[in-house]
């Protein structure tokens, strides 16, 4: 059974998306989907530009966005302010969202977990980062450690691989990559 998609993935865009990038995606996808314009199967059409339109209805509030990222990833995904969208006053009158961090704070408390040896903790908030930003290096070599410090050596390759994937490019990395790979150290 395929998992019920969010509303990023129904717009094909990143959770860390500024409000104009969903504005556009949105407009994009509305010429395209929109049944007075669509070609083909009208009723298809009809049922993506009502997916579509639910999705922005969310993502295009601020409000709305943070209480849904909230529910969705357990924290914010990034600020998805673009510059010069707010002013200090709207700032201040914004409505709190609780129990709700960023993913460099996520980070931050993975780090910190797994520097207390609270390997569950930084084991949960790195798969929730990844969730969110399948691309983040960071994440993905720091789930590796944890993995690693569990013994589970071929999971500890696969993650720093990934991180290497999406940008890591350290010597530590890749030391800890051939050591995997070869069982040995250099």
């Amino acid at each position: 059974m395929e998992a019920k998609r969010n509303y990023y993935q129904t717009l094909g865009i990143s959770p860390t998306a500024t409000q104009r990038q969903v504005a556009m995606r949105y407009r994009e996808l509305a010429r395209m989907f929109h049944p007075d314009i669509a070609r083909g199967d009208k009723g298809f059409a009809e049922m993506v530009f009502r997916e579509i339109n639910v999705a922005y209805s969310t993502l295009r509030r601020e409000e709305c966005r943070k209480a849904y990222d909230a529910q969705i990833f357990g924290f914010v995904a990034a600020p998805h302010k673009s510059a010069g969208s707010e002013t200090p006053a709207d700032v201040d009158n914004a409505p709190a969202v609780k129990d709700t961090i960023t993913v460099p704070e996520a980070f931050a408390q993975a780090q910190a977990a797994r520097e207390k040896y609270n390997l569950s903790a930084a084991e949960e908030l790195c798969r929730r980062i990844l969730k969110v930003e399948p691309g983040h290096a960071g994440a993905h070599r720091l789930l590796g450690d944890v993995l690693y410090d569990r013994g589970s050596k071929f999971e500890a390759l696969q993650e720093y691989t990934a991180a290497a994937d999406s940008g890591d490019k350290s010597a530590i990395l890749k030391e800890k990559i051939y050591c995997l790979k070869t069982g040995s150290r250099r």
